[in-house]
């Protein structure tokens, strides 16, 4: 940068600087660095994807190839979840008796779950027939006739996956005579008490989680049906604490269904969502207010008896997502299911949040965008159909891919969101308005993050880089864009004036400098690391070094251009433009939806890897 913007932008003094940010936002703790130190801050706890993921049962273990299964993996990835469920089930890791194990099918989804980031939920279910009682002996859902012997298999489990596998399910729908004959709350309560024993006795940090209860019966029909009654999630916490269950578990498993009614509409006798808090009621009343409930399955069918529509799905997911990171009492809510199982007439075949093509149904972009906006995100589009293109919207501010596959989104107060599988290494936390770009390292281990004051954030490999820029200007909200040079060991700066700052690197490109005028909004690096695009915010394209103007929109007077990425080739290039518009040039990819809304939202713009 000239000398003059330097010393002008110097003016401000740390004292100064200090005084503005203690009258401006009192108590808070803020993440500006000290210069010349420009370290990580406070991390965040990686996002509300934490909180969400998807039940598969035993659909992905058996009936899919190892192609297909680790695509549904990269679709629960790419929805920036973090949770699996699966069947891990006895009858089919010991078909032939007690001394007999077969780990190949679990072992093969765990492996690649813990590839993708996901934390795999173990439900261990279900009785093979040498392990029967009598009176149910050729039915999977009897009940074991010893319940240690489903506590040695449970152990067994939680030796052989270890870390791989840190949460436990004990039993499917142990309420409901389809996954259990003849359901009974002590019968349930005997397998679950040796069976929690025996896993922390091998895993004394895993989280054990009682059986998902199933949305059956009615709390009010005691004196008409008891037996339905009983089945009710509510009555049968309530009989498993009469029958012991108090310190043999760590989560409540619930499964919220609201079908055919909205999560947040009709009657809580029925509506299973509605049930939760008065499960945790029950909870606390027995001492265990502190435990959270898991809802380990939930959803509604697109199609077949009591289906709703597409469009209702995901108003639906938007409901469950609110209502569910709303309740303190609550864990991770998986979803049933990722992909839907069938085409057939039956609605179980239709809970999918994508079809059988693995094509996303609205829920999918629904669960998506209600993560994004628990983070404090903006609009998120492009990241799931064809579109090459990934941009988002306020107050999201930066939107960056990994050539490795998954992408990060930045707020306004610098919290970071990964997505598709990609690594969460931390994020400063700021005052909204403050945290201006990111940019991901070359390997893809790590990231930078800007503030509005130029202090550099690094995170994972970032950490190693030896230099940073001197761009830290405090109380001023000048800096506007930050890139990796290609080869991992620089970074490139943009200031409003135009001024491009380098540390790290052999090039020094300036493409502009407009003296007094916030006028620059993005930078982008040619992929041989020797040029530079700045983009100015009328659409201007100004170049340097080996980059190479071939023209492109351009709105004299109208601040309205916001981003620009480049091509891998560097032929080519694209603009975003405040209400979404994709402007592609030279090479860049011609199918640029989704397209136009109004309103100036739009912020960032990152190509996806081809």
């Amino acid at each position: 940068m000239q000398p003059t913007i330097i010393a002008a932008l110097r003016r401000i003094s740390r004292f100064v600087a200090l005084f503005v940010v203690a009258a401006l936002f009192g108590g808070l703790a803020l993440a500006i660095p000290a210069t010349g130190a420009h370290a990580a801050v406070v991390a965040s706890s990686g996002g509300p994807g934490e909180k969400f993921g998807f039940a598969t049962g035993a659909d992905i273990l058996w009936n899919r190839t190892p192609a297909e299964q680790a695509a549904e993996l990269d679709t629960i990835a790419s929805a920036g979840t973090k949770w699996v469920r699966f069947d891990i089930s006895w009858d089919t890791v010991q078909p032939f008796g007690p001394a007999w194990y077969d780990w190949s099918q679990p072992d093969r989804l765990v492996l690649a779950a813990n590839a993708r980031g996901l934390h795999a939920l173990g439900v261990l279910t279900y009785t093979p027939q040498w392990a029967r009682q009598a009176r149910c002996s050729n039915d999977r859902a009897c009940p074991p006739a010893d319940d240690g012997q489903f506590a040695a298999y449970a152990r067994a489990a939680a030796v052989h996956y270890g870390s791989s596998v840190t949460a436990w399910e004990v039993w499917n729908e142990p309420n409901w005579e389809p996954f259990w004959r003849s359901p009974n709350a002590a019968d349930y309560v005997a397998l679950l008490k040796p069976t929690y024993t025996a896993i922390k006795s091998v895993q004394p940090n895993s989280t054990v989680v009682s059986g998902g209860l199933a949305p059956y019966g009615d709390l009010n029909r005691t004196a008409v049906d008891p037996l339905v009654a009983l089945s009710s999630p509510v009555n049968f916490v309530t009989a498993m604490y009469a029958a012991g269950a108090r310190g043999y578990f760590d989560a409540l498993g619930h499964h919220p269904y609201a079908y055919p009614y909205a999560p947040m509409d009709c009657c809580a006798g029925w509506n299973a969502v509605l049930q939760t808090p008065m499960l945790h009621a029950v909870m606390a009343a027995n001492g265990d207010g502190s435990k959270p409930i898991w809802g380990t399955e939930a959803g509604a069918p697109t199609a077949g008896p009591s289906s709703v529509s597409e469009a209702q799905q995901a108003d639906w997911v938007r409901q469950y997502v609110q209502m569910w990171n709303n309740w303190s009492f609550t864990g991770p809510l998986m979803f049933f299911s990722v992909r839907d199982l069938g085409t057939s007439s039956n609605n179980t075949d239709h809970f999918g949040f994508t079809r059988v093509d693995l094509s996303p149904k609205p829920a999918y972009t629904a669960l998506i965008q209600s993560l994004a906006a628990i983070g404090g995100m903006g609009p998120i589009a492009g990241a799931t159909g064809v579109s090459p293109f990934v941009k988002v919207g306020a107050p999201s501010q930066a939107v960056a891919v990994r050539a490795a596959g998954g992408y990060y989104v930045m707020s306004s107060t610098g919290r970071v969101e990964a997505f598709g599988g990609a690594p969460y290494y931390g994020a400063p936390s700021f005052p909204p308005g403050l945290a201006k770009d990111m940019a991901v390292m070359p390997d893809g281990a790590g990231y930078v993050v800007l503030d509005a004051w130029g202090g550099v954030h690094r995170f994972g490999s970032a950490s190693n880089l030896q230099s940073l820029p001197d761009t830290y200007w405090p109380g001023w909200d000048i800096a506007r864009s930050i890139k990796i040079t290609p080869d991992g060991k620089g970074l490139a700066v943009l200031d409003g004036w135009g001024g491009v700052h380098w540390a790290g690197g052999t090039v020094n490109l300036q493409a502009g400098w407009w003296k007094g005028w916030d006028i620059a909004r993005a930078l982008a690096l040619t992929p041989d690391g020797r040029g530079i695009y700045v983009l100015d915010a009328w659409g201007g394209i100004h170049t340097a070094g080996t980059a190479s103007y071939r023209g492109g929109p351009f709105w004299p007077g109208w601040d309205i251009a916001r981003d620009i990425v480049v091509t891998p080739s560097g032929n080519g290039y694209a603009v975003l433009d405040g209400f979404g518009g994709i402007h592609p040039v030279g090479d860049a990819p011609t199918q640029v939806t989704p397209g136009f809304t109004s309103g100036d939202t739009w912020r960032s713009l990152a190509l996806k890897p081809s």
